[in-house]
């Protein structure tokens, strides 16, 4: 099984590098633990 996550930005961060991000899945229902899937970079160039 393949999943695809999507991510959208509410604002630009004022300086360019490397951010982590973390994934966690949950299940459907109110008392899902949740499941940490991992963390990737994101690298994002400066405004210079």
């Amino acid at each position: 099984n393949d999943v695809t996550v999507s991510l959208k930005a509410k604002r630009n961060p004022q300086a360019g590098g490397i951010y982590v991000f973390g994934v966690t899945a949950y299940s459907a229902g109110e008392n899902s633990p949740g499941l940490y899937l991992g963390s990737r970079d994101l690298r994002l160039g400066g405004s210079d």
